[in-house]
């Protein structure tokens, strides 16, 4: 029988102890002069930098790179999910994503929602709900938006898995190509950044459903508008 942390290390996700004090040391490496580069906050955060999450923009996942595909087809009836890591404490009032190809079907939706990455099984993989954000069309092309303004949504430093669930097939979306990799794979060393399950449309579950995963190596035109930095 597995531990959770065996599991953890089978799917090539360190246990966040780990990774907390490997970021330690290297802060302790980097000190200059007494000052060091990271802050003092579990995960160390690079302070002296680019403070990434600038307010006043849309942020897709951290690990897609900037080489625009078009991911075709996405099927109903299925969650994919999708590696979303945050450097810092933000605050977030809308979340978007670019339908690149209309479904078909008159009045056909695509529901978005948002996972943290507490599954206490696999470390690292999404299990509690933070919001679902409700559903926006996809019977037409162009960015969809979800503005909770009046309800803004408050994340830490963290990993955090973006989902979405067709209530139709045959949705184009643009999205671009995998630069890291988050998931393991057990038959040929690649980057995935996510991956799907079958599960019927809907409101998304409190705690994300078991099932078979298939992973994916693509992201989407999909993240968060960043309204403040706290961090």
């Amino acid at each position: 029988m597995l531990t959770p942390k065996h599991k953890a290390t089978k799917l090539g996700i360190a246990p966040r102890s780990q990774s907390y004090q490997r970021s330690a040391e290297v802060a302790d490496d980097l000190n200059v002069g007494g000052t060091s580069f990271f802050s003092k906050t579990d995960p160390k955060i690079l302070t002296p930098c680019h403070p990434l999450f600038v307010p006043g923009y849309y942020y897709a996942s951290a690990l897609t790179s900037g080489s625009n595909v078009s991911w075709d087809d996405f099927p109903a009836n299925t969650i994919y999910v999708f590696a979303y890591p945050i450097p810092r404490k933000l605050i977030v009032s809308k979340i978007a994503i670019h339908i690149g190809g209309a479904s078909g079907t008159a009045g056909s939706t695509l529901r978005m929602g948002l996972y943290d990455a507490g599954n206490p099984d696999i470390l690292g993989t999404p299990y509690n709900l933070i919001r679902d954000f409700g559903a926006v069309a996809t019977d037409s092309i162009g960015v969809k938006v979800i503005d909770f303004s009046d309800d803004k949504l408050t994340l830490i430093g963290d990993l955090y898995w973006l989902v979405l669930n067709n209530s139709h097939a045959g949705v184009d979306i643009g999205g671009v190509t995998s630069t890291m990799g988050v998931l393991g794979d057990s038959e040929t060393p690649r980057n995935s950044s996510g991956f799907r399950i079958d599960y019927a449309y809907g409101a998304f579950p409190s705690i994300f459903p078991s099932g078979t995963k298939t992973l994916h190596i693509i992201g989407l035109r999909y993240g968060f508008w960043v309204n403040t930095v706290l961090e």
